[in-house]
């Protein structure tokens, strides 16, 4: 490893960046244990990281009792002005996307509507972002949607999320809900509103 190269080893692998991300909300140490559990690792792959780390100087072990205590090294420059600005930026990202999904469709659609794996916190094997936009019942779904493709461009080059949207008509989601139709089921269990009519304000119109 080169010194000067370090963030060759802090990105080696994701084990790395998933105990930082537990280690820099910790209020106290935490035990390897507490860390495989919070960041979804088995313990032999949290204590490998953990050790790695420690050799480069990204977190300090309390050695001593039943259980050794890591914590970050919060002195470490590369950390503090390097590795945990990005982090928050990281935890901001979807918000920052929401936003920017209000901004461009608020003034188009009557409802606008995220699901799907970006909502429930899951992991998937691409950046897909699930979208559901509600528009009245006298547009033309050809407008909204050469105007959806723009904003998807602008998606895509500013926060590399694949945004998958599903459009229907007011009358037409509503119809849809009423015959418990498959495609709207997951919208209902998982939808979280973005701009515009709640679900429930859609549904009370018919």
């Amino acid at each position: 490893m080169r010194f000067d190269y370090i963030l060759d080893e802090v990105f080696s692998t994701w084990s790395h960046i998933s105990t930082l991300r537990v280690l820099m909300d910790a209020a106290r140490p935490l035990s390897g244990r507490e860390i495989a559990r919070l960041s979804h690792m088995s313990h032999r792959s949290s204590l490998k990281a953990l050790k790695r780390l420690e050799h480069i100087g990204f977190v300090n072990c309390s050695r001593g009792g039943r259980d050794h205590r890591f914590a970050i090294n919060r002195e470490h420059r590369l950390w503090h002005e390097g590795i945990l600005p990005m982090l928050e930026i990281e935890r901001r990202h979807l918000g920052r996307l929401t936003k920017r999904l209000r901004k461009e469709l608020s003034m188009y659609v009557e409802s606008a509507i995220l699901y799907g794996n970006s909502v429930m916190k899951r992991d998937a094997h691409d950046t897909t972002v699930d979208l559901c936009l509600i528009i009245n019942n006298w547009m033309l779904e050809q407008e909204i949607r050469s105007y959806v493709d723009a904003v998807t461009l602008i998606i895509w080059k500013r926060y590399g999320a694949k945004l998958r949207t599903s459009i229907f008509t007011e009358f037409e989601f509503v119809r849809r809900v009423k015959h418990s139709h498959a495609s709207v089921q997951i919208i209902l269990k998982e939808g979280q509103v973005i701009s515009g009519k709640t679900i429930q304000e859609l549904i009370g119109i018919y």
